[in-house]
């Protein structure tokens, strides 16, 4: 009998859950930083990226995104995120409009830029270099913007990055990751999600003569609070990070540090995984390791599309999900 009763509380849970995740709109939402969007916003987004890459051979068809566009702005070429968002857009059969336009962001007006391209599309994704520009052009856009990439934030690498994760582990909350290498935008973006999914991470970020430097998000880090300090560590060195790391995160450059390669990465978990970052050279990671089933960055960039179809749908169209939420626990540490 009581079997019976826990069985129909967990059903009850479940679906409250699923009401309660299914409530997350994000319709007319920007995502220009990290913050812009909650934890279980996250999740949310997370949750639909796995369901469209598990019909990911179907026929997606959603009516409410029928004459709907999408604007890639680029201020150079960029291969990830032009197959990505011309797949993710393939998938959801909303057309994306590449343009390429190095000049924009001399304007002294930015938001002029926003206000051409909003009367154009149904939403932006931008690559830039200067975020306080991309902050203004999505001020006089009036349409969805989404910040991919930029000097100051890697919204889309790390979105990706830890979406992989997830898919790789089955969870996310308690693993041990590290970042080695120059500050750069993809940790100054980690600093900001990987504490509130609940993820462990040492960080080591340094000048290229090996000088330790703070990377300059690490004070609106810090304003997470009891979840920053439970989950980040800013450690000394490199072997320091690498110790009882499950991941490794590189950047494209390791401030002056020694190869990553077989040796040092005993300090890590025997079973570890690494990120990196493109475009590689030889001096940051052996070609062996690189090469290995350990590397998930191919995994990572091909998540691209799905991140990008989620992005696409959710904040231009209403979704409800049809599975079950994703896991963040470690099954034998669920209660």
């Amino acid at each position: 009998m009581r079997h019976y009763f826990v069985n129909i509380f967990r059903n009850i849970l479940r679906r409250h859950l699923c009401s309660e995740m299914n409530s997350n709109s994000l319709i007319g939402r920007s995502f220009l930083q990290p913050t812009d969007f909650s934890s279980d916003e996250i999740k949310s987004l997370f949750w639909t990226a796995s369901e469209f890459k598990a019909i990911s051979n179907g026929d997606f068809r959603n009516n409410n995104l029928e004459n709907k566009s999408v604007t890639l702005l680029l201020t150079e070429p960029n291969i990830h995120i032009q197959c990505a968002a011309q797949n993710a857009g393939n998938f959801l059969k909303v057309p994306v409009k590449v343009i390429v336009d190095p000049v924009w962001e001399t304007w002294q007006f930015p938001e002029d830029a926003g206000r051409i391209l909003g009367k154009t599309c149904n939403i932006i994704l931008l690559k830039s270099l200067f975020h306080s520009k991309s902050k203004a052009l999505a001020d006089g856009a009036k349409v969805p913007v989404i910040i991919l990439s930029d000097k100051r934030f890697a919204n889309l690498r790390t979105l990706s990055d830890v979406f992989t994760l997830r898919e790789q582990f089955g969870y996310l909350e308690d693993i041990h990751i590290c970042w080695i290498g120059s500050p750069t935008s993809l940790i100054n973006t980690y600093l900001l999600v990987v504490p509130r999914m609940g993820i462990k991470m040492k960080y080591f970020a340094c000048q290229h003569s090996g000088e330790k430097v703070s990377p300059v998000t690490l004070s609106a880090a810090q304003h997470l609070g009891k979840i920053f300090t439970e989950n980040c560590t800013e450690v000394s060195s490199m072997n320091e990070a690498l110790s009882h790391s499950k991941i490794v995160i590189m950047g494209s450059n390791l401030g002056g540090q020694k190869q990553i390669n077989d040796h040092n990465c005993k300090e890590a978990d025997h079973d570890f995984f690494i990120f990196h970052s493109m475009p590689r050279t030889p001096v940051e990671i052996c070609p062996t390791i690189f090469a290995s089933d350990r590397n998930l960055t191919w995994a990572s960039y091909r998540n691209y599309k799905w991140i990008l179809a989620a992005f696409l749908l959710r904040t231009l169209a209403d979704h409800k999900h049809i599975t079950e939420p994703l896991n963040y626990v470690q099954k034998n540490q669920e209660k």
